[in-house]
């Protein structure tokens, strides 16, 4: 039977997903037998690459493509000292892909990257893997957000053991490889 017809009217399924970021298991289990997974910062190839509204990274990349095509500077709000933790689209695939399989998990479960990295720190790995060598201008007269937002990964840990990330700066490659091959027919 498809499970999908007992999900709420307030959730969409996508992809054999609901939306909200409740997985149902596969394996002949009740759709009441979920887990939710938080991810934190996620990018990666094919995501959400708006100005206004798309995640951290994307909306960077892009920022910084239009810069470098207009040959204008790179205008990013705050001062950079904002600390963030980013985690890799494949990684969280591979997460999910062994809480589902793997594990009889039940329950909620953060699924990040740990490693903090200040928007200064980033803004200047995209560029630099851009190779953008216009003028990074810092609204310091808007807000930084949020100084820090740290997750804890004990129950991914204690779940699955460690996790080996895949590296910021492989990741960016990665994802700006492919903003750059599919642009202008990016989400955005």
């Amino acid at each position: 039977a498809d499970d999908r017809k007992y999900a709420s009217d307030s959730r969409k399924w996508k992809d054999g997903v609901l939306a909200d970021g409740i997985y149902p298991r596969w394996n002949d289990s009740p759709l009441s037998e979920l887990f939710r997974m938080k991810d934190i910062c996620i990018y990666g190839p094919g995501d959400n690459f708006s100005l206004e509204d798309g995640h951290v990274i994307p909306s960077l990349i892009h920022r910084t493509y239009l810069a470098k095509q207009n040959n204008t500077d790179l205008e990013v709000w705050g001062d950079g000292s904002a600390l963030r933790e980013f985690i890799y689209s494949k990684d969280v695939a591979n997460i999910t892909s062994k809480l589902l399989y793997d594990t009889d998990f039940k329950g909620n479960i953060i699924v990040s990257n740990p490693e903090e990295v200040s928007i200064k720190q980033l803004v200047e790995l995209i560029a630099e893997t851009m190779e953008f060598k216009g003028k990074i201008k810092w609204l310091t007269d808007k807000p930084n957000g949020q100084l820090r937002k740290p997750s804890s990964i004990e129950k991914l840990t204690e779940v699955l053991g460690p996790q080996q990330f895949v590296s910021l700066r492989f990741g960016l490659a990665k994802t700006i490889e492919w903003f750059e091959r599919n642009y202008p027919n990016v989400r955005k």
